[in-house]
């Protein structure tokens, strides 16, 4: 799998020169063999697993770049994948990190950008959306975005301290990275035009896996309680309205808008999309529905950039995956729906616009829809991260990263041990350190597998105690019965 990442890197940039570095991650010798041989990339070894975060820490220290991206290696990336982040991180100095479009093998959408909830669990948005689905095509600002495929500005990577290698072996360094990337005020980006294939789920077993997301959930809770209560409940079942409602918190929450075009009307012939593009540069969330998919003009950039959400299909549909808390409609003036009005939650009527097709002049139509709004966007509500606290106190035990790139453990210390450690003994006792951490984590999963047998045992004993009750119910009614029968 590796060999596969690698050869798709071969075309992921046109534009920069790439540095590839490599880390043997506790790899056994026969495995690293066709590694050794590759010029293209520097490799760096490590004989003891130093686990996700520990891995891209010591990658990052050896990486001379100004980006880090960091990839799995059961992952391959589309032709111009780095080119595409790097002009996202460009466009704006406030993003610190930005993600791409992650796919499953079958071209399924995997992951585009992905929410969090005040319980510390996750999702990922849009996932098991069928291959070439138009839906969230446009770049965002998001809680977080898996850190396969995900690029992080150098200087934002040094705030932050790089990956919190509490979280050992794997599992929610990402999510941590980028809730405090958020926290310093880096913004964390999805941009959906860099795509990559990813396999998942090859590392562990799916016992294993659960349990460390678990217990890396609470630790990470443990970290952040102060900053996820600003953060929506869970919703009891998965639904698409409680991620929408997720994902525009995530965008700052900016005033919404519903624009509705005629399917006959190209992009390139109505006035429309210059609205919206004008609607969206002044920092409305705009959502579009169109059956019109060409793109003459040379818009559809233009329009992702921007955070148009360009969707086909059917209105009710739309709204029953959105909600209907929109500032207003902006629509055709010849365009007739019978669904509308449309009547928010509180009972109230969202206004409709109606537009000409063409008009030589846009304003007085913002200015209507601004007018017609209960409200517009304020002058810090593009492009703005909400509801990440102040800083906490980052003491938090063994493990913790501190300012210095410096791990503390409760056994052993670096400065402890040596004033100036050569490179060599540095390493060295990098792995001493993650050694035990992998003991202290398979001893965890021990005591769980452990405790399943009685849980199991307790569980049966109790169907049991329920099945003999039923059966001694049963056996009285009908030996109730057959007295009865016998008296007759």
């Amino acid at each position: 799998m590796a060999i596969d990442c690698l050869d798709s890197l071969a075309d992921a940039s046109r534009k920069h020169d790439v540095e590839t570095v490599v880390v043997s991650n506790g790899t056994p010798e026969h495995a690293r063999r066709l590694l050794e041989n590759r010029e293209d990339i520097v490799l760096v070894r490590s004989g003891t697993n130093l686990g996700f975060a520990g891995g891209n820490n010591l990658a990052a220290e050896v990486a001379r770049g100004r980006y880090l991206l960091f990839l799995n290696d059961d992952s391959t990336v589309e032709d111009g994948y780095v080119d595409r982040l790097i002009a996202a991180l460009d466009r704006h100095s406030s993003i610190g990190a930005v993600g791409g479009r992650i796919l499953s093998a079958d071209g399924s959408l995997q992951e585009a950008g992905s929410v969090l909830w005040s319980d510390g669990s996750a999702n990922h948005v849009g996932i098991g959306l069928p291959p070439g689905t138009r839906e969230l095509s446009y770049v965002r600002d998001v809680d977080f975005v898996s850190a396969n495929g995900l690029l992080v500005q150098r200087s934002a990577w040094e705030d932050v301290g790089g990956f919190d290698e509490r979280y050992f072996p794997a599992y929610y360094e990402d999510v941590d990275l980028c809730m405090s990337l958020r926290q310093r005020g880096h913004r964390v980006v999805y941009e959906p035009r860099a795509q990559l294939f990813h396999l998942e789920n090859q590392s562990t077993s799916r016992r294993f896996r659960k349990f460390l997301l678990v217990r890396n959930r609470l630790r990470f809770v443990e970290k952040w309680s102060a900053e996820l209560t600003s953060y929506d409940d869970r919703p009891k079942r998965d639904g698409e309205a409680a991620i929408e409602h997720a994902i525009h918190r995530a965008r700052g929450v900016p005033p919404r808008l519903l624009v509705v075009t005629k399917a006959e009307v190209p992009r390139s012939q109505c006035t429309l999309w210059d609205i919206v593009e004008a609607l969206a540069g002044e920092g409305w969330a705009v959502t579009v529905v169109s059956h019109d998919s060409t793109d003459e003009s040379g818009r559809a950039d233009r329009l992702t950039d921007l955070g148009v959400d360009v969707r086909g299909g059917d209105i009710k549909e739309l709204l029953a995956a959105t909600g209907t808390e929109f500032e207003a409609v902006v629509m055709d003036s010849a365009f007739s729906c019978p669904r509308f009005p449309i009547i928010r939650s509180d009972g109230t009527e969202v206004p409709a616009i109606r537009v000409p097709p063409r008009i030589d002049d846009v304003r007085p139509t913002l200015a209507a829809v601004a007018a017609a709004a209960r409200r517009a966007p304020g002058p810090t509500e593009l492009h703005r991260i909400s509801g990440i606290a102040p800083p906490v106190d980052e003491e938090f035990g063994p493990g913790s990263m501190t300012g210095s790139n410096e791990i503390s453990s409760p056994v052993l210390r670096i400065d402890e041990v040596v004033t100036a450690p050569s490179e060599v003994d540095a390493q060295a006792l990098r792995e001493l350190r993650f050694a035990k951490a992998d003991i202290e984590v398979k001893n965890e999963y021990i005591v769980t597998l452990e405790a399943r047998p009685v849980e199991t045992v307790a569980f049966l004993r109790a169907k049991t105690a329920s099945f003999a009750s039923i059966v001694a119910n049963w056996m009285k009614v009908r030996m109730g019965s057959f007295r009865s029968r016998s008296k007759d």
